[in-house]
């Protein structure tokens, strides 16, 4: 439609003005899904624990959490971070951001304006496992669509005008970054309760002194 505008001399400059927002937005949306697809590349070995990709698991998690601060004030929506901090594991720092910083993401714009979103870092009660959580009291998931969001390009039914132009990558490049450092992720949702997502990485790790 921008080109048929371009070559058009019956073209007012609200039209094109227009044409030209939609065109900008089709290429972030197109921008964003071929870095998602990059990721999912780069997430195919899986992490062997070495001195070399040793990281603090709190920290990446608030980092995770200081990159969405403009989307969740946009969302109306409060992130709160807690926990223990620091916790020692072995895994690609930038991809355990990247893993969090999705969950936290779709959690965001899930939530109703004026909600809050809640980020924790734990061990397990055994002490042998570092756990992740993000909780939301948002929309929830529909008990149809649990067993398929981690799927790739998969769209629940759960949309709302904040999530739209989502192409259903989110969750499955989070579930291929834990799966390759050798850990697992959980769901708990309700329709009108919010959810919760639960990752746990099995891996040895140990914390700082």
């Amino acid at each position: 439609r921008l080109a048929d505008s371009l070559e058009s001399a019956d073209v007012s400059h609200e039209q094109l003005s227009n044409h030209a927002r939609q065109v900008r937005h089709s290429c972030v949306r197109l921008d964003r899904m071929i870095s998602d697809l990059l990721m999912l590349i780069k997430a195919q070995e899986p992490v062997t624990a070495s001195e070399a990709n040793r990281c603090d698991l709190f920290s990446q998690v608030s980092g995770a959490v200081d990159d969405l601060a403009g989307t969740a004030r946009d969302a109306g929506v409060q992130v709160r971070v807690g926990g223990k901090s620091p916790v020692m594991i072995h895994g690609e720092a930038d991809q355990i951001r990247m893993a969090v910083r999705k969950m936290v993401e779709n959690a965001i714009v899930y939530s109703h304006p004026g909600g809050a979103v809640g980020v924790s870092v734990a061990l397990s009660s055994d002490g042998k496992n570092a756990v992740v959580r993000v909780i939301d009291h948002g929309e929830g998931v529909p008990k149809a669509d649990l067993p398929r969001i981690f799927e790739r390009f998969y769209r629940g039914s759960n949309q709302n005008e904040r999530t739209t132009d989502g192409i259903g990558l989110g969750l499955a490049i989070v579930k291929e970054l834990v799966d390759r450092m050798n850990g697992r992720i959980e769901v708990q949702s309700a329709v009108g309760v919010g959810t919760t997502f639960r990752v746990v990485f099995d891996f040895p790790f140990e914390e700082a002194d």
